[in-house]
């Protein structure tokens, strides 16, 4: 069993089941990184929080999917079209997969990140298309890692070739 500290400073066993809290929510049950999902696709971001730094994301163009859960998992079927969006909890991280279902499902995804003030984006020294959040003091507080693909009826595909990702900054 895995545990992490309490702000009182006690430890807990970290919980990574997601549970609704409410018509609108779902929440993984205890950890250092707190996560908060919509209950259904658009009607609120993604949320991923640790120790007072945090990510806000959300789809753009998604259809208001409702959330399956299954144990750390919140499957939204039919999210895109011939495409279902996928949040794993894990102790330290937030996973996200996009499951196509047909060949010809759009091949081009869309993100709104809008990271806590006091994070700035910058690219992962190193890692080959992944971005930092980092605080004032250059430390990371998130990162988004590059994405990749595999094929359901092979081998996996060049995970560093036929998916990009991209950042762009809008606002102040």
């Amino acid at each position: 069993r895995v545990n992490y500290r309490t702000r009182s400073g006690g430890w807990r066993p970290i919980d990574n089941r997601l549970r609704r809290t409410g018509a609108r929510t779902i929440r993984n049950g205890a950890g250092d990184l707190r996560i908060a999902l919509p209950a259904r696709l658009g009607s609120g971001s993604v949320q991923a929080t640790r120790a007072g730094a945090g990510l806000a994301f959300a789809a753009a163009g998604a259809q208001p999917a409702a959330a399956a859960l299954s144990g750390g998992e919140a499957r939204f079927v039919g999210a895109f079209r011939d495409a279902d969006l996928v949040y794993e909890a894990h102790s330290d991280a937030l996973g996200e997969r996009i499951v196509l279902r047909a060949s010809d499902a759009p091949t081009s995804y869309r993100f709104v990140l809008h990271p806590t003030p006091g994070l700035r984006a910058r690219r992962a020294a190193g890692r080959r298309s992944a971005v930092e959040f980092v605080d004032a003091h250059g430390r990371v507080a998130y990162q988004v890692l590059p994405p990749f693909a595999f094929d359901a009826a092979g081998p996996a595909v060049d995970p560093f070739r036929p998916v990009s990702m991209s950042v762009k900054r809008r606002g102040s």
